[in-house]
């Protein structure tokens, strides 16, 4: 399960870089446009705005936090995994460097009070959303409901940071794989820390 994990991270990062091709970087933009216009889903932006939280850094702290609080030792392994993405997704932004859609096209929607302002590529929230998904899928002793929950909550967030406008759908489809392989990665790993940790 840690080498599919990690297998799937790297690929998703990798195909998420399928941008930099003319004929990719056309369908992303054309997609971009489909999810970001205002009359294209309205409905579903309270829903997105509601679920936003789940792909900030504070609630991904708080996870943590419980699960260090209620599952004691183990979940340092799974604060370590959060610090992993936690750097690997800046160093991806700096290297990548991919200016943000509502900075280079014209109509694009921003809808934030405060824009971003470091680069796209790949999406943090959808990187934190995907860990804590794969971490209710995986790692924890929830139904298969909950785990199906997560994983739709989770896409969720990555959608509405391209309704947003402040993400590409391969930025954000780079984040989420990003971000649910080193947490499946990590679930591989999790009965080995249950096993030695406690």
């Amino acid at each position: 399960m840690s080498l599919l994990g990690a297998t799937a991270a790297l690929l998703g990062v990798l195909s998420g870089c399928l941008w930099r091709v003319p004929r990719f970087a056309a369908a992303d933009r054309v997609w971009f446009e489909r999810i970001n216009r205002p009359d294209r889903l309205p409905i579903l932006d309270p829903l997105w705005i509601a679920l936003r939280p789940f792909g900030r850094t504070w609630f991904l702290l708080l996870a943590v936090g419980m699960g260090l609080a209620f599952g004691g030792a183990p979940w340092l392994s799974f604060a370590a995994t959060a610090g992993l993405l936690a750097v690997l997704e800046p160093l991806l932004k700096r290297a990548v460097r991919r200016v943000r859609p509502y900075l280079e096209l014209p109509g694009a929607n921003l809808r934030l009070r405060q824009a971003p302002t470091d680069h796209s590529f790949p999406s943090g929230d959808a990187g934190r959303a995907g860990l804590l998904a794969a971490a209710v899928c995986f790692a924890i002793a929830a139904p298969p409901w909950a785990g199906v929950l997560a994983a739709a909550m989770a896409a969720l967030v990555a959608v509405g940071r391209v309704r947003a406008g402040v993400h590409y759908p391969f930025d954000v489809w780079a984040g989420a794989w990003l971000g649910f392989g080193l947490g499946t990665a990590w679930a591989g790993w999790f009965p080995f820390f249950v096993t030695h940790l406690t």
